[in-house]
């Protein structure tokens, strides 16, 4: 059996997050998959989490319009109510700031030392931007950038401010019509290669990937339903979409290609379940997906697995390989038949195959 670069692990029951429950799950011994706490503080959908990692406290906000600290052992170490839905959070680390997405509003939420204030640990007085004119669904942070996305159908690039006492952001681009309807996801990031990939799905059923400076560099469209989860594996170099099928297709941001016939990791036969949400945990280099019959789903990224499958019609014989730059493949088939295979110089994972009689 071909080793993936991803292997799915194991599936465990979950109760949603629309009903204000939060379940902690042990993923760090044999009982990974155990359920090892479950607490209700929010009166509606839980809609996202954040971790402060410097006072080990995590955050939960939901449309209830709540945002909780919690401290070791599930216990509210903080709670703060702006009177409006919040949809999506983003940790500002070269700030210390918590930015969140609330109503048709960005918020900026500068953060007190634990162990010196008292009172809340989040700072009530936000500030507040106002550029969209729906509501904001989608919040993301690089270095000193802030994202905002939302249902206005806007994008929108914020520089935050670094000037003494200063919290706030300023507009440093904004993309309207980026999409034809309503932006749902949003996802930013850094590669090895020191490439800063921009991507947005919609519920015009395509995903986008951006330059820093606002141009479009690829456009995936041909998915049957809204783009509901976007994730980036930083380990792999390939980009998730879930939207509204039991696998997710799986795309090389450099070349643009689909790569899913070239990467294992959703061949094997399942149910057809169709996945909800994606994330990608870095410190873990894990994905966790959660699908319409209340499944969490775990996938771990294997450093020796398989990186691409070339497929032949015929058992393979023989192999050898040029150890020089353009890599090249040479199979001997059992038909009597020498393929060679070359790799694209726009993707790792695609090798373009010629075929030669012998």
């Amino acid at each position: 059996m071909i080793l993936n670069s991803l292997v799915h692990v194991y599936t465990v029951d979950i109760i949603y997050t629309k009903d204000g429950v939060i379940k902690a799950w042990d993923y760090s011994t044999g009982e990974a998959g155990k359920s090892v706490r479950s607490v209700h503080e929010h009166e509606g959908f839980v809609t996202a989490f954040l971790f402060w990692s410097e006072a080990k406290l995590m955050f939960s906000c939901g449309n209830d319009g709540s945002i909780i600290a919690w401290g070791s052992g599930g216990a509210v170490h903080d709670q703060v109510n702006i009177g409006v839905p919040i949809y999506g959070m983003a940790w500002h680390s070269r700030r210390n700031q918590l930015i969140a997405c609330a109503g048709t509003t960005v918020r900026v939420f500068s953060m007190k030392d634990p162990g010196k204030e008292l009172g809340h640990v989040i700072d009530t007085k936000a500030y507040i931007g106002r550029e969209h004119v729906d509501i904001v669904k989608c919040i993301a942070t690089l270095e000193t950038r802030v994202y905002s996305a939302g249902f206005d159908r806007t994008l929108i690039v914020y520089e935050s401010l670094s000037y003494p006492g200063a919290r706030g952001l300023k507009v440093a681009m904004c993309i309207k019509e980026a999409h034809e309807a309503g932006i749902t996801c949003l996802s930013v990031t850094r590669d090895s290669d020191n490439n800063t990939w921009l991507f947005t799905g919609s519920f015009d059923k395509t995903v986008k990937i951006w330059t820093p400076d606002g141009q479009i560099m690829h456009k995936f469209d041909g998915f049957s339903s809204v783009i509901t989860g976007l994730v980036y594996v930083r380990p792999a170099k390939t980009i998730w979409i879930s939207a509204g099928v039991s696998e997710a297709p799986i795309y090389d941001p450099k070349s643009g290609e689909n790569v899913s016939d070239f990467i294992g990791t959703f061949h094997t036969p399942n149910e057809n379940i169709p996945l909800e949400l994606l994330t990608f945990i870095p410190e873990l280099g894990q994905v966790i997906g959660t699908n319409i019959r209340r499944q969490l789903i775990l996938w771990k990224f294997n450093p020796s697995g398989c990186l691409t499958t070339l497929r032949h019609n015929c058992p393979v014989e023989s192999l050898a390989y040029t150890p020089k730059v353009p890599l090249l493949i040479f199979s001997g088939g059992s038909d009597g038949n020498v393929t060679k295979w070359e790799r694209l110089q726009a993707s790792n994972f695609i090798y373009s195959p010629d075929l030669e009689k012998i």
